[in-house]
């Protein structure tokens, strides 16, 4: 399934408020908008989840990913749709997160 390549500065909520980022990009070779694309090796990390207790180091398990497109060997993380629910689920609350921002346009397979 096709969709945008997700990359390092997305903007990303949880369910919960929480703010879904990529701290440590795993590939640091490839840029979309002057921002590192996502691997499926990067850890989605979840900030100020309040999922009771506060969750801390909370992590996305993103799902969609590039059968095509390999940055440094490995599949490019995608998203379906520019703004919406994410091609990913949410550990702790089992919900997607909702991306508010990704870059529109270097798409992949």
């Amino acid at each position: 399934m096709p969709g945008t390549l997700l990359h390092q500065g997305a903007l990303m909520n949880c369910a919960h408020q929480g703010l879904a980022a990529i701290p440590v990009p795993t590939q640091v070779r490839v840029k979309v908008n002057g921002m590192f694309a996502a691997v499926v090796t990067d850890q989605i990390v979840i900030a100020g989840c309040t999922v009771p207790p506060p969750a801390t180091d909370v992590k996305v398990q993103w799902i969609q990913m590039s059968v095509r497109v390999k940055l440094s060997g490995r599949p490019a993380l995608l998203q379906p749709v520019p703004t919406g629910p994410g091609a990913g689920t949410c550990v702790a609350g089992g919900v997607p997160p909702e991306v508010k921002l990704v870059q529109p346009r270097v798409k992949g397979i």
